[in-house]
């Protein structure tokens, strides 16, 4: 018997362990009662839904690491070859702070809001048919087997890209996600993205030169012909907007839907329930960005001293903002750990909230719904071929399946 009875061990944040993978959610209500304002890895951790909406609106943190992370790379290795992942920094919507994020959100976000997607209804519809016909065919990975290639061929089609460069933009993206994640950033992977992001971006340059020339009825084409007050994207900002719509958007979405079938599959109750009546969909997804958040952490550094809740952050200070412990914090959220898709509507935190909310938010909804109201009439039911399910183990901010082998009943 220890000689301290008493005398609990110290909590440590540690995203990377095989349990918080697995299930986190256990962590983040122990820090929640516990240690709210937690520092670790020279972080301050907020897991609180009020902490972290407020530090998700300051205008005291920043979002606007990649042109710091550029110079610290060049500082170290004396290199000067990064100006495109410079440039990014500064004109991607994701990386970038007022009063550019402003401009940008004004000029892209006129094309992502829910009036302007209801034109790719068809578009949607007609993939997630597609493949969930070719899923049921072939069966297996509902990861790799149908929510990847959904996303892509959605993706893709939007931009009016052919299929065919599906895989070569899959490798460009995936690995330039790795931006949004600077715990996993060694200067040999930064080195290795800027490689893949010159190509990434020579390869949109053409395309959108070619959309400037000929526009069509496509993504690409609404970026270039858009202006606002006098205003309008340049074509490397449409290249870059462009690229971040597979950065930001394809990997989200893509767990955002096996997150919410495996939702589904463990509250059996509600998945009959939206068999007897599929227009309480909308609610459900509200739920699955809830439950289970694709997106469960993201960064900021406090550019100008200020106080988060009950902790004072000093400037420098880098903070972690864990959304999907936000969206289980059982003081905004009753009985948080059970998934019930007809509970009060209480706003969400999963795809961010404020000035740095998602663009893609919308889009994101319509593919899920498109994709679930696919195949939710045609499956009578489903169950797991694993009963334990791999978890992403490469990203501490992403939350989501490497696999999820299910086998269906149709009915």
């Amino acid at each position: 018997m220890s000689a301290f009875p008493n005398i609990a061990p110290p909590i440590r944040f540690n995203p990377f362990a095989r349990e918080f993978v697995r299930n986190p959610y256990p962590f983040y209500h122990t820090l929640q009662r516990e240690d709210p304002y937690h520092r670790s890895h020279g972080a301050l951790v907020l897991t609180r839904y009020a902490d972290v909406k407020q530090a998700l609106s300051s205008q005291h943190l920043s979002s606007a690491a990649i042109p710091d992370l550029v110079h610290a790379f060049q500082a170290k290795t004396g290199s000067t070859d990064l100006h495109r992942l410079y440039e990014l920094g500064r004109k991607a919507i994701v990386f970038t702070d007022r009063p550019e994020h402003a401009r940008l959100r004004r000029l892209v976000g006129r094309c992502f809001t829910r009036d302007k997607l209801e034109k790719w209804d068809g578009l949607l519809s007609g993939a997630a048919l597609a493949q969930v016909r070719r899923f049921e065919e072939t069966g297996g990975d509902f990861v790799a087997g149908l929510a990847g290639p959904f996303c892509m061929q959605v993706l893709l089609g939007l931009l009016g890209l052919p299929l065919s460069d599906a895989a070569k933009i899959d490798s460009w993206t995936t690995s330039m996600r790795y931006l949004l994640e600077p715990g996993f950033l060694t200067p040999q992977r930064l080195v290795k993205i800027y490689r893949l992001l010159e190509d990434c971006f020579v390869y949109m340059q053409d395309v959108v030169r070619a959309r400037r020339a000929n526009p069509g009825d496509d993504l690409v084409s609404d970026l270039l012909r858009h202006d606002v007050d006098d205003d309008a994207l340049d074509d490397d900002e449409v290249v870059y907007s462009c690229i971040m719509v597979f950065v930001a958007g394809k990997e989200t979405t893509k767990c955002l839907l096996g997150n919410g079938l495996h939702a589904l599959l463990s509250f059996p109750d509600e998945y009959a329930r939206l068999r007897d009546d599929i227009a309480q969909l909308p609610a459900a997804i509200q739920e699955m960005l809830r439950f289970d958040s694709p997106l469960q952490q993201t960064k900021r550094v406090c550019r100008e001293a200020c106080r988060i809740g009950d902790a004072t952050v000093s400037r420098g200070e880098a903070l972690l903002l864990c959304l999907g412990a936000a969206n289980r914090d059982p003081g905004q959220f009753p009985d948080p750990d059970r998934f019930d898709s007809q509970r009060a509507q209480t706003a969400n935190l999963a795809l961010g909230h404020g000035m740095h909310n998602c663009l893609g938010t919308q889009l994101s909804k319509l593919m899920t719904s498109h994709l679930f109201g696919a195949l939710i009439p045609r499956w009578h039911s489903f169950a797991l071929v694993d009963t334990d399910p791999p978890r992403i183990n490469s990203s501490f901010i992403l939350r989501g399946f490497q696999s999820l082998r299910i086998e269906v009943a149709r009915g």
